[in-house]
């Protein structure tokens, strides 16, 4: 007879992430939610001057959330004005 071995589920815990942005009007919020509401909660700060973001999330590493602003706010700006 074979035993099975079952395996706990590791516990999930959160982290607060808080990044200083360029981020300075709502139109640039809207470009990120997406990909900021699948890693977590998350808001902005556009009153602070450093322009918060703050991000509560399970993925602990914040290079991903760099990368996404990076990606989506220069794919932004490149774009030819109309």
């Amino acid at each position: 007879m074979r035993s099975a071995i079952i395996a706990r589920p590791a516990v999930a815990t959160t982290e607060v992430l808080v990044f200083k942005t360029s981020v300075t009007q709502p139109a640039q919020i809207k470009l990120l939610r997406r990909g900021l509401a699948a890693l977590g909660r998350w808001n902005f700060d556009l009153e602070d001057c450093d322009h918060i973001l703050r991000v509560e999330t399970w993925a602990s590493d914040g290079t991903r959330i760099v990368e996404l602003l990076a990606h989506r706010l220069k794919r932004r700006s490149s774009r030819p004005a109309t």
